[in-house]
């Protein structure tokens, strides 16, 4: 597989993943992530419109045995970066080489211009710790901007810009409610 296979792949690995991750927002497993998110004062539309998701299972396995059940490989799996050799928040480890890197945390794709899903951020909902998952053809989400997929297509020529972790502050929620394009 060359390179640009290899990018193609993770981006469709990551769009997967973040498709899982919502819709367990949504459905019945997804209630302690929506209570998590309650003080963000988030509507529905805005959950769907950012693929706001929860990584709700606790198994450590559940989105590496959705993915399979799509056809993914455990290499390619693996190289996405969704997985990893350890995670401390399991109390027991399954009987697997990896296990699910984001375990019990709301979940927000990073979506390029483009629209492609570059990585994913996670914030657990028990202690408030950050991580990241980067997709291996960016090695930096530095240089990313959470909701740039949106910000353009809104039609204006100005953006406003806010720093910091997206989750850690309500700026950027706060900021999109505001009357500017977001």
């Amino acid at each position: 597989m060359n390179k640009d296979d290899k990018r193609n792949l993770t981006f469709r690995i990551n769009e997967d993943a973040s498709k899982y991750y919502h819709l367990k927002l949504l459905g019945e497993d997804g209630f302690k992530g929506m209570e998590y998110l309650k003080p963000y004062c988030l509507d529905m539309d805005t959950i769907v419109k950012f693929g706001i998701g929860f990584a709700a299972d606790i198994s450590g396995v559940g989105l590496t045995d959705h993915l399979k059940k799509l056809g993914y490989t455990e290499d390619e799996i693996s190289y996405s970066g969704l997985v990893a050799k350890f995670n401390t928040k399991l109390e027991k480890r399954p009987e697997c080489e990896d296990v699910d890197r984001f375990i019990n945390d709301i979940i927000l794709p990073i979506v390029d211009e483009s629209g492609l899903i570059i990585g994913l951020y996670a914030r657990d909902i028990e202690d408030g710790t950050d991580d990241f998952s980067v997709s291996r053809p960016y090695s930096n989400l530095k240089k990313a901007l959470y909701g740039i997929n949106i910000a353009v297509h809104t039609g204006e020529d100005y953006l406003i810009v806010c720093d910091g972790v997206i989750l850690s502050s309500r700026k950027f929620f706060s900021l999109h409610f505001a009357p500017y394009a977001v």
